[in-house]
């Protein structure tokens, strides 16, 4: 369930928006039939609210993803020192990680 959940926040916030695209399209169609002003006037206001909020989805996803990519990078490297994290001030930190990753 917790597999890839970025992905899914991704893809879910697709799904929305377009949803909401096919929403915002079905109401404009009804507005323009019974000449209601107000409602063609919302239907701009209520795409622009619909995308911050998918927007702030996929980035929440995309951020959700990229972290459980560094995350596993750095517990490889941990565990290859012995469950210890490397220590990134001493001299010649990059042959500590090219070792990990080469083990």
């Amino acid at each position: 369930m917790f597999e890839n959940s970025g992905k899914k926040l991704r893809t879910f916030a697709g799904i929305l928006f377009s949803f909401s695209i096919l929403c915002s399209f079905f109401s404009f169609i009804i507005s323009v039939n019974k000449k209601h002003c107000l409602s063609l006037a919302l239907i701009p206001v209520s795409l622009f609210v619909s995308y911050i909020i998918c927007f702030s989805i996929y980035v929440f996803g995309y951020l959700r993803e990229y972290f459980g990519i560094v995350d596993r990078n750095m517990r490889k490297i941990a565990s290859a020192d012995t469950n210890k994290f490397p220590n990134l001030e001493k001299s010649g930190y990059e042959e500590d990680i090219s070792e990990a990753n080469n083990n």
